[in-house]
Order: C-alpha cells, then sequence, then structure tokens
C-alpha cells in the first residue's frame, strides 16, 4: 500500500512475532469477555460430561448415551475439569480461543497481510464468537476444530500433496466426532476436483481425503458396532432427522398415517397411563401437540422398547414424514424435495440473520433455596404435566440427561438406581458420576458475571454486522475483484453454508449453532475486498 503508516504494519503482520502478539490478545480478550461471562454450563454438558467419564468403563450405566454421543469435545472438555476442575478448564478454553483467533488470521494471511489484519481484528471484535468459549459445551470445541481445519484446508490448496489432503480427512473425521452433524463435511472431497491440476492429481487428492475420512469413520463405526450394539457413527441423526423437528412442532398427528396410527397406539398404551398424564386428561392428540425434549427422549425408550434397538427408529421417522407443516394430517408430502429445501433455505437465511446474544453468568442457588417447579404448564394452549417437575425419566435413564428440563442436577437424579440397574456394581457406578458431575456443576459457573460488561458486550453484538452482510460483500467483492485464491473461498463458504443447512434441515435454529462457522464468511468478504488479485478464480505464483 502506498501509505506509510501501513508500512511497517504490513511488513510485520506475517513474522511470528504478530502471531505471538495476537495470540496474547486473544487470550487477553478472554478474560476481560470472562468478568461478564464466567465459563459456565452449556448445553448438554452433563451428557458431554457423563460420555467422558464413562469412556473408560467396560460396562457404561448410560449405554444409549454412548452410541448418541462422539469423543472429542467430551474428551476435550473432561480432561482440565479431571486434572484441575473448572478454573483450569477455563485456563484451557482461553487458550483454545487464541489458537482459533491466529489460525483464522493464519489462513487470511495466505489471501494477503491485509485480509490476515482485517480477520484478526473482526474476529476479535465479534463477541458471540468468543462466547462459545465460555460454555462447557461442543460449540468452542468444534470452532476451534473448524479454524485449524479451514487453515489446513487454505494451506493445502496452495501446496496440494496426497498426504496433505489425507491429513484433512483426519481433521473432518474430527470434526465429525465432535459433532455428528459435520459428516455433511465430508463433501469437501468434491473440492479437489475443481481445483487446478492434471485429473489424475485431483482424483488422487480427493482419494486420499475421502479414503482416509471414510477408513476412520468406519473404524469409528465398528467400535460403537463391537460395544454398543450399532454400526453407526452415531445415533442422533437416525432418531432427530426427521422426527426432532416434526414432533417439536407439533406436525406429528395420530391420524397422518399408518406409522403416526401406530405410534398413537404405543403412545396411548404405554404413556399415557402413566399418573401425571392421566390426572390432567391427556390424550394423544395433545400430546403429540405438546412436546418438550421429555416427551422426545421418552419416545425414543418406547420404540427401542417395542420396536427394537435395530429398527433405528423407523416408525418415529415414517410418522414424522407422514405430518405435514400445517398441522394437518398428510401423506407424506411434507418431505418431498421442494418442501424440504424451502424449508433448509429458510433455515439458512434465518441463520444468517442470527445475532446470538449472551447473557452475564450467575451462580445458581442450591436446589433446595429454589422455588420448587410448578407441577403443570401450558404449550400451545395445551395444560401438560410441567417436564421440570416430572422427575427422572426411569425408562430412559441409560440416554443421559437430554430430557431433563431443570437446571438442577439433583431433581433428575435417580434416588435408587436399583430400580433402574440390577447389577450393583452399575448402581455404584452411577452414583459415583452422579458425585462427579455435582461437584463440576457446583462450579459452574464459579462466580457471577458483570452484569454493566455483559450490557455493554450484548449491545456490541446488536450492533455487529449480521453474517448475511459478510456472505454478501464477499460474494459481489469476488465477482468484482476476482481475488487469488476464490475457489478456495467459495468452498469454505460452501462448507459453512452446508453446516448451517444441516441444523436448518433438523430445525435446530439456535444461533449458536451457527457462530463456529461465521468466520468463513468473514474471511470471504477480507480476502476479496483486499486480497491479492490474479484476475483468475484459482492460486496464482506467490508473491510478496
Amino acid at each position: 500500500m502506498p501509505r506509510r503508516w501501513w508500512a511497517p504494519i504490513d511488513a510485520f503482520a506475517q513474522t511470528k512475532q504478530a502471531a505471538a502478539l495476537l495470540f496474547a490478545t486473544a487470550v487477553a480478550v478472554y478474560w476481560l469477555e470472562s468478568v461478564a461471562w464466567p465459563l459456565e454450563r452449556g448445553r448438554d454438558a452433563w451428557d458431554y460430561l457423563s460420555y467422558y467419564l464413562q469412556l473408560w468403563e467396560g460396562d457404561p450405566v448410560f449405554r444409549r448415551l454412548m452410541a448418541f454421543r462422539t469423543p472429542v469435545a467430551s474428551v476435550v472438555l473432561g480432561v482440565p475439569l479431571d486434572l484441575g476442575g473448572a478454573l483450569l478448564l477455563e485456563a484451557v478454553m482461553s487458550l483454545l480461543y487464541a489458537v482459533a483467533v491466529v489460525a483464522w488470521s493464519a489462513a487470511a494471511l495466505t489471501f494477503g497481510r491485509l485480509p490476515a489484519v482485517l480477520m484478526a481484528i473482526v474476529l476479535l471484535a465479534y463477541a458471540p464468537f468468543g462466547a462459545v468459549f465460555h460454555d462447557v459445551s461442543a460449540d468452542g470445541v468444534f470452532a476451534l476444530g473448524f479454524a485449524l481445519w479451514s487453515l489446513g484446508i487454505v494451506s493445502t490448496a496452495r501446496r496440494p500433496a496426497a498426504w496433505r489432503y489425507a491429513a484433512l480427512g483426519v481433521g473432518a473425521v474430527a470434526l465429525v466426532l465432535t459433532r455428528p452433524p459435520n459428516q455433511v463435511l465430508l463433501a469437501f472431497a468434491v473440492v479437489p476436483l475443481v481445483l487446478p491440476g492434471r485429473l489424475r492429481q485431483r482424483l488422487t487428492w480427493a482419494a486420499a481425503f475421502a479414503g482416509t475420512a471414510v477408513a476412520l469413520l468406519a473404524g469409528w463405526a465398528a467400535y460403537n458396532g463391537i460395544r454398543y450394539d450399532d454400526f453407526t457413527i452415531s445415533r442422533l441423526r437416525v432418531a432427530s432427522v426427521p422426527f426432532f423437528r416434526q414432533y417439536l412442532s407439533g406436525n406429528i398427528h395420530p391420524q397422518g398415517g399408518p406409522a403416526s396410527r401406530q405410534l398413537a397406539r404405543a403412545v396411548e398404551r404405554e404413556i399415557l397411563t402413566k399418573p401425571e398424564y392421566r390426572a390432567l386428561g391427556v390424550d394423544v392428540e395433545t400430546y403429540f401437540d405438546a412436546g418438550s425434549n421429555y416427551e422426545y427422549i421418552d419416545l425414543l425408550a418406547l420404540s427401542d422398547r417395542l420396536w427394537g434397538w435395530d429398527s433405528d427408529y423407523r416408525v418415529l421417522r415414517r410418522a414424522a414424514r407422514e405430518g405435514d407443516e400445517d398441522g394437518h394430517g398428510g401423506d407424506g408430502s411434507a418431505f418431498a424435495l421442494w418442501p424440504l429445501t424451502e424449508r433448509i433455505a429458510s433455515g439458512v437465511w434465518r441463520f444468517l440473520h442470527k445475532r446470538p446474544i449472551r447473557e452475564p453468568g450467575v451462580r445458581h442457588a442450591p436446589e433446595s433455596e429454589s422455588e420448587p417447579p410448578q407441577a403443570t404448564t401450558v404449550i400451545r394452549g395445551h395444560k401438560v404435566p410441567n417436564p421440570e417437575a416430572l422427575g427422572p425419566l426411569l425408562a430412559a435413564a441409560e440416554y443421559g440427561w437430554i430430557w431433563c428440563a431443570s437446571a438442577y442436577l439433583e431433581r433428575c437424579t435417580i434416588d435408587h438406581p436399583a430400580s433402574v440397574w440390577e447389577n450393583p456394581a452399575q448402581q455404584r457406578q452411577y452414583a459415583e458420576l452422579v458425585r462427579q458431575l455435582s461437584e463440576w456443576d457446583a462450579h459452574l459457573p464459579s462466580r457471577n458475571g458483570s452484569v454493566w460488561l455483559a450490557e455493554q458486550l450484548k449491545r456490541w453484538s446488536w450492533k455487529f454486522p449480521r453474517p448475511i452482510f459478510w456472505l454478501a460483500v464477499g460474494l459481489v467483492a469476488l465477482v468484482l475483484r476476482r481475488p487469488r485464491g476464490s475457489l478456495v473461498l467459495l468452498a469454505l463458504t460452501a462448507l459453512a453454508g452446508l453446516v448451517l443447512a444441516v441444523h436448518a434441515a433438523s430445525g435446530v435454529l439456535l444461533g449458536w449453532y451457527g457462530v463456529p462457522v461465521y468466520p468463513a464468511f468473514f474471511l470471504l468478504s477480507a480476502a476479496a475486498l483486499t486480497g491479492r488479485t490474479t484476475g483468475r478464480a484459482c492460486w496464482g505464483p506467490q508473491t510478496r
């Protein structure tokens, strides 16, 4: 750049000292945020930590949970907690956040020094990206993994080799074992085929990636088959898509079709005869129209019990396809190609407009000092049992804690493990697991957050441009400027879009699911606006 003030920054941006300074700055930003957002229990934290604690057990008490979850996030979160408690985990999360920021900036550096500087500034300023590292959940772990994988992609595209693509295959498997819906990222296998190079080379690169990823995932599926009687990466997909979305949306109806009627009869016989439902006169129509996570897991347990573990929730999935979006019984047309595409597109559009907001961290009062939950609640106009007041779901005990609607572990704990597990060793294992979870849970968060600072971060997050802005600016600049590496930028953007699409398909539109991949849109904008240009949509000779 011609301006003299830029010359020292330009020269410094590519040095190791610059990376160290950015790392230290990111750590400082994290700890500043921690004043408002101390590390606390995030979404499904009890399940991730239970998975970690049972990973080493020969006969785990939560056998069903082990087939649903995957190990990477559980181990990353569990090991520091095990070794040093919440304080050590918070320190580790600050380092993971800093590594993610440096990784994205290093990826931007391959497009030029100015993109790297802009990427660092934007990412440090984007408070929701930091926020996911203040939760004990898979979000921060995935955010780190996707950052490192994206750096690997841009580096490999510039210096392609079969072993590099094989390494990307390993990285993709790590992302899948962090969050199972990330299987959609295996679509990266087509990217080597469109990059410059001889056809034989490109086929070799694609085969190296796909072969490595498939072999490792097949090995994991075999492990699950041996230990948990299901040759699968995770049962999460077959259990949730499309059933989870349709059920919680109230789109399943007793007369929707043969599977819906079969499911309705089973619910009437096995669930609605329970005292809490019978006392309120809950009928099957109401049960389907006012569901929560509690009932969802109860239905999974019902399916496994009546139709078998090997049925892969076939009845539930067919019932979901028989319901339409308008709340009327259908013939499955709601899941025809066009309506499904329309729903996914609508969901992705909503993801691109999300502004995730984090509230200040607050220590919970002891359960004994809290107000007891109301026995009933109203969902979509129906008076039904309050999931928070229903207590332990014995039929789904092996599925972990996802059914638990309470913030207090004590309200979801089985007082008499012998009522579920006959083996005394498993009863002791359950008691020890609950003891350890309770100890960790008491320190998450370990302090109250600053309400004032949290409010300032909330205001700043609300003013920060939404992901759609960065995507639109990047795409326009890409067309007008045609920067070096355009194909790789488009590939990263498409992969981020696929992650949003898979969550849109399942109906889970939480903004925090999108935060780990939003930096791909920031990179697109920074590189397309300020990256080196060649007039070609491919990598050219590197110049400094």
